[in-house]
């Protein structure tokens, strides 16, 4: 028998030291080197931010916001965290970016790991109520609650008080309303590509079913697992990095001239796709951003409703006072040449012909392309309509890209050549040469601004469109009431602001989101991994030339704000609501006339 000698003890233990001083000396630098990594990334953000965001003025005015300040914040946590991983960081990085409080502002990871539940809740008067329901995940005898049941509980904990720390720790302390519903989506959807921390497992759902019987439902999260990890050894060798000259030496295709004018412009908030990347089945309740038909009941007796085919969701019915009303839902700005323009033209005539009042109901729109908004609004009006200004934040790429779009469209001699580029309708406006000159001079202005030595424009109309005029043959005339939410952001911003500031219409809801500029997605080269950081490249500002619609928002003419019993008894309340204002709308109108 092999006996140990207790008098060899203290050498054993020894030995085992020194065989492991290697390792953990190499975990270590390990450590300081994911650390030196984390640092590079931080300062590549702030050059990103540095030569790219337009509201710093404005940030630091409204939030006494600095990049400086920032950028030392995130530092400060990445040089005083016990062990660095690739998760704590993701998160600083995305703190970093929500510190801007700003809806065009965010950062997207690659990662595999979310998790999800099969439903949805939504808050009135600080209680909890299920919003949906996903009945292809979960069995009724699973989960024996229905849309506007009360929930009291998540794995144990108050709800309410889940969701106050999702709000606080996930969102970016923007606009109380928004950040609320945001954080009531992440209550049951989880994402690694957000910095999300992923539970999985099991919960218990406790709550109360409409005849005041309590329950308590077990639930799995719905769990994938990550499997891009990054361990220190991936940051040992050298990586490529893409340089500004290398940037600067990409030209935009011929054949993408389009495209490369409508990305110029684009107005709408990242976290559509965050959501919208779940797919119909995990994530298409009547409350998702844009939602083809929305969460609105019908607004009275349906005498004509579009088909399933037809871009808009749209009807015709009489309210219980007796008045003929036209809705459409328009639930985003981001399309505009798949037949939508057409559609729209088509109803307007319809509408217009048909009916008293026209509902437009914008809630839950994420935003998109404003010159297709432009599109719909010429024909909501009989007299031109003023539009805001943008300042623009100007880079070296900008510039070289505004040159080369310029020299293409300087080609362009003729409204036939304009079509062969651009196709009949851009974005919904119809195509000729004095569009594309328009374009071309809004370009130019550009370049001129930035060889005056000006990184940040003066106030400038987008795309040189100073009104939108009305159209030329499909035009509605009567009284317009336009719905507007909290979930409203970007272009779904600035339509409202359009019809606001001009008097065309009357706008009904809460205040949207406020995310006021044109946003631009970039891919840094980072060592932990983002697929896309997003940024805001202009600041919009309304027509009086003094308010921006960053972080403001848009204040409805008519407030209304969901209830209890709107979310228990499938919004009749806002439906009354709205039948009220409708009749107060036509009966002013009736005593102009």
């Amino acid at each position: 028998m092999n006996i140990f000698h207790w008098a060899r003890l203290p050498a054993f233990l020894f030995s085992l030291i020194i065989a492991s001083a290697p390792l953990t000396a190499r975990a270590e630098a390990g450590d300081e080197l994911m650390r030196s990594k984390m640092l590079a990334d931080i300062d590549t953000m702030h050059n990103l931010f540095s030569a790219r965001y337009a509201p710093v003025e404005w940030k630091q005015h409204f939030a006494s916001w600095t990049l400086e300040e920032a950028t030392k914040r995130a530092q400060e946590r990445v040089t005083t965290v016990r062990k660095p991983t690739t998760k704590e960081f993701h998160r600083i990085l995305r703190d970093f970016c929500h510190s801007m409080k700003d809806y065009h502002v965010a950062i997207k990871f690659h990662s595999t790991e979310e998790a999800h539940l099969p439903f949805d809740v939504m808050s009135a008067e600080g209680r909890y109520f299920i919003s949906h329901i996903d009945h292809s995940a979960v069995s009724s005898s699973e989960f024996p609650f229905q849309i506007g049941d009360e929930i009291f509980y998540f794995d144990r904990l108050p709800i309410k008080k889940l969701v106050d720390e999702l709000n606080m720790a996930e969102e970016r302390g923007a606009t109380t309303e928004t950040d609320q519903r945001l954080a009531e989506m992440t209550l049951t959807h989880r994402f690694g590509t957000k910095g999300h921390i992923v539970p999985s497992g099991r919960i218990i759902v406790t709550g109360r079913d409409s005849y005041g019987k309590m329950h308590a439902a077990k639930l799995e999260w719905s769990y994938s697992p990550e499997r891009v990890n990054t361990h220190y050894t991936h940051l040992e060798d050298p990586i490529s990095r893409v340089t500004m000259a290398q940037m600067l030496n990409g030209e935009p295709e011929k054949s993408q001239l389009s495209h490369q004018l409508s990305a110029l412009i684009e107005m709408t908030t990242p976290e559509v796709t965050f959501f919208q990347d779940l797919g119909p089945q995990s994530f298409q309740s009547a409350h998702s951003i844009g939602n083809r038909e929305g969460f609105l009941p019908e607004l009275g007796r349906i005498v004509w409703q579009s088909s399933d085919e037809d871009p808009f969701y749209a009807y015709i019915c009489i309210t219980p006072e007796g008045q003929r009303v036209g809705y459409v839902r328009i639930p985003t700005y981001h399309t505009g040449d798949t037949g939508e323009p057409e559609a729209f033209r088509t109803l307007i005539g319809q509408f217009e012909a048909q009916t008293d009042l026209l509902v437009f109901d914008q809630m839950n729109n994420g935003g998109g392309y404003p010159i297709y908004g432009y599109a719909l609004l010429s024909m909501l009006t009989n007299e031109p309509l003023s539009t805001p200004k943008n300042r623009m934040k100007l880079t070296q790429e900008d510039i070289i890209s505004f040159l080369y779009i310029s020299d293409l469209l300087s080609l362009i001699n003729s409204d036939k050549d304009a079509k062969e580029v651009f196709g009949e309708t851009y974005l919904g406006i119809p195509v000729n040469c004095q569009l594309v000159e328009q374009f071309k001079s809004f370009l130019d202005t550009m370049i001129d601004e930035w060889n005056a030595g000006k990184s940040m424009t003066n106030p400038v109309h987008l795309m040189f469109v100073d009104e939108i005029n009305p159209h030329p043959t499909h035009r509605y005339s009567k009284p317009v009431l336009c719905l507007i939410n909290e979930k409203d952001f970007s272009a779904a911003d600035m339509i409202p602001a359009v019809l606001q500031d001009t008097g065309r219409a009357v706008l009904m809801g809460t205040r949207t989101a406020g995310a006021g500029g044109a946003v631009k997605a970039s891919q840094p080269t980072l060592f932990f991994g983002a697929a896309l950081v997003s940024h805001t490249i202009s600041i919009l500002e309304r027509t009086d030339g003094f308010r921006p619609i960053e972080n403001l928002g848009v204040e409805p003419d008519v407030p209304y704000t969901l209830t209890v019993e709107d979310l228990q008894n499938n919004f009749a309340p806002f439906v009354s609501a709205i039948q009220e204002q409708i009749d107060t709308m036509l009966d002013q109108e009736s005593v102009q006339k």
